[in-house]
């Protein structure tokens, strides 16, 4: 079993639902909306340009970067933001 099947086995169980089906993403679309924007593109302007399409990529990251990753993914006290880090 796939590790993103265990997570939604875990998820199943945590909400309650009965099935799931797993929908990988084949592209990255940056549309300038939601957490991928284009660069220098304002939230809520639009271009009259069509968006790239960005390929998806499975990669093995090392021990050491699985730990850079996992600090930049979580929620961050508003203490821990400054200056000089």
């Amino acid at each position: 079993m796939t590790t993103i099947a265990k997570h939604c086995d875990f998820l199943c169980r945590q909400t309650g639902a009965v099935a799931y089906k797993l929908l990988p993403a084949k592209k990255l679309f940056a549309l300038g909306v939601g957490h991928v924007r284009r660069k220098g593109m304002e939230p809520g302007s639009k271009s009259d340009e069509l968006a790239d399409a960005i390929d998806t990529n499975i990669v093995e990251l090392s021990e050491v970067e699985w730990r850079v990753l996992v600090e930049l993914k979580r929620e961050f006290a508003p203490e821990e933001i400054r200056d000089g880090l």
